[in-house]
């Protein structure tokens, strides 16, 4: 039998180890690093250029089925061969290639030079009457995937964590 007040060390010292929260409720909240990028024209100009890239891409995703079925006579399986290859690509650069292009490009350059790529991809997309112009386009834009990590690493670094 414990005695009486004979329990109360290890109930204090489990108490003692017990974790705190594993993050701040706080930081759940999206809006400060928000106001933070949009006191800054230069950092707001650039978190404008990620909004429109997404946009851009989810355009794309939106209509891509629809687009290929019309011009090209793509059926479902064409179209999941060429997303299947969209999903490929985007893990082999940005697993492997972004770190070294930013590193022997610089990051500003790898980011014009990776927009530059995507307006092109854009393009090609746009006049591509074949499927084989479809695939050409998708390795001109996969120069470009390392243009968004190489933006938002621009973005993050400019915004000390003390600040948010």
């Amino acid at each position: 039998a414990v005695e009486e007040g004979g329990g109360g060390e290890l109930a204090e010292k489990m108490e003692s180890e017990v974790p705190g929260p594993l993050f701040a409720v706080a930081a759940l909240n999206p809006m400060p690093p928000i106001v933070e990028l949009m006191r800054d024209p230069v950092l707001r100009w650039l978190a404008l250029c990620v909004a429109f890239e997404g946009l851009a891409f989810g355009g794309l995703s939106s209509v891509l089925y629809f687009y290929t079925a019309a011009r090209l006579g793509w059926d479902a399986a064409d179209v999941g061969r060429f997303v299947s290859l969209v999903g490929l690509l985007l893990i082999l650069v940005r697993g492997f290639l972004t770190e070294p292009v930013i590193h022997y490009l610089g990051e500003s350059r790898t980011i014009l030079v990776g927009y530059l790529a995507d307006m092109l991809h854009f393009l090609l997309y746009a006049f591509a009457t074949r499927g084989e112009a479809m695939y050409g386009a998708l390795l001109v834009g996969s120069l470009g995937m390392c243009a968004s990590p190489a933006m938002r690493g621009l973005i993050a670094r400019q915004i000390p964590g003390e600040r948010l």
